[in-house]
């Protein structure tokens, strides 16, 4: 399967109250202009295309989005770079969570979506009455990783979907059907941020995000 976007949000404990935050925020990410940085009430939400990297800030969290994915160092190395900005600017205490989200497809070039679909719900779905009668369907389950969950969402999907409904920037290759995998690790235990911490998180949450993608992936190409 190939990767198509990972993301890292974080939720402050305590909210942070200096609106001025946006702005610097803004200026220490390279933002040109107000409308181009898109300020928000409180918040700012930024967007570099050269790179396929989203940031979104506010007073309660941020999250911060890449797509242009070359391998799993450079997404870790892309996201701590940015972090850091922020926190240089707007110093992060504790986290009341943080989440970790991968997207995936596996091209399926044979199926078209109907005919995709209806395969995907013969594999992955009971069948009966109620399902039968679906014309779009996924499988969301959430399993146990020691203290951490990790959360699973599937289904066909078409370009136009993952384009409009996931995606900050338009990507080359993408085919025109696939299964589509959400698998994201979360943590709700309340911890103090750090670098080193957060990067151990994430290396953690994407080798158990690969590791289940892994296990799909094997699962629907015997199956497809």
């Amino acid at each position: 399967m190939k990767a198509v976007r990972f993301t890292l949000r974080l939720r402050f404990v305590e909210e942070i109250r200096m609106d001025s935050f946006s702005y610097q925020i803004s200026r220490a990410l390279g933002g040109k202009s107000p409308e181009a940085e898109r300020i928000m009430d409180r918040g700012v939400r930024l967007e570099f295309d050269k790179d396929k990297i989203a940031v979104v800030w506010a007073p309660t969290g941020c999250q911060i989005a890449l797509e242009n994915i070359s391998d799993t160092k450079h997404c870790i190395d892309g996201i701590i770079s940015v972090l850091e900005t922020i926190n240089g600017v707007a110093r992060i205490g504790k986290l009341r969570d943080r989440r970790l989200l991968t997207y995936w497809i596996l091209p399926t070039p044979q199926y078209d979506f109907v005919s995709l679909e209806r395969k995907y719900r013969e594999i992955m779905i009971t069948q009966n009455d109620i399902s039968n009668s679906a014309y779009d369907s996924s499988a969301i389950f959430d399993i146990k990783r020691d203290r951490w969950i990790l959360h699973h969402q599937s289904g066909a999907m078409v370009r136009k979907q993952l384009q409009q409904g996931y995606l900050n920037f338009e990507l080359d290759n993408v085919p025109e059907t696939f299964i589509f995998l959400e698998a994201g690790l979360t943590d709700d235990n309340v911890i103090q941020y750090s670098r080193g911490e957060t990067y151990s998180f994430m290396e953690r949450s994407l080798e158990n995000c690969i590791s289940h993608m892994e296990k799909f992936n094997r699962f629907c190409e015997g199956r497809l």
